[in-house]
């Protein structure tokens, strides 16, 4: 990631998939607009086997499960797709925990945080994690800006004939001229 956005990253949060689930569960879910029909006929599951995974235009109350299957989906559409219903995902995940007081509900919140924090790797410990949240949390969320083959990448192959992105210019310096635009904005 610093080598294609120039930015080295300290306090980041990495979560796995059961945790994501876990997290969003633990906030009552989230809301999402599906802006088109999708169907994944290929949703990977357990054990190597695949199921369907389709959901229609509307507006829902996703639980972590149909959240993840949400963000995951990818043989019905692009990964830029893909890209942005994660991006939307995690709005809506700031969108309900906005206006949380983690700080007064203090035993509630280290329940939450000790079932989540099991499949979370960070470099920041719960109490930083807390005050970043009461800090950023009217932070607006900017979506849509994902790199791809409209912007600054372009699609080809590799060697083995597998399907790769590569920056249209040939190196990363466009790209992390567009990333640090986007953060002094």
């Amino acid at each position: 990631i610093s080598d294609v956005t120039g930015i080295t990253l300290d306090k980041y949060l990495v979560v796995d998939m059961q945790t994501f689930m876990k997290a969003i569960d633990a906030i009552g879910g989230i809301n999402i607009t599906v802006e088109k029909d999708l169907s994944d006929l290929a949703y990977p599951e357990p054990n190597g086997t695949y199921a369907t995974f389709s959901i229609r235009k509307g507006t829902y109350l996703f639980d972590g499960e149909t959240a993840l299957k949400y963000a995951r989906s990818r043989h019905s559409t692009s990964d830029f797709d893909r890209a942005i219903r994660q991006q939307k995902i995690t709005q809506a995940i700031l969108e309900k925990l906005k206006g949380k007081d983690f700080l007064s509900q203090i035993k509630t919140s280290a329940t939450i945080f000790s079932d989540i924090l099991e499949g979370v790797k960070t470099d920041t410990s719960a109490m930083e994690f807390l005050a970043y949240f009461k800090k950023y949390q009217g932070y607006t969320l900017e979506t849509g800006n994902v790199l791809t083959t409209a912007n600054y990448l372009s699609s080809t192959t590799n060697q083995r004939g597998q399907y790769i992105l590569l920056p249209r210019s040939g190196n990363y310096n466009d790209i992390q001229q567009y990333i640090a635009e986007l953060i002094l904005k």
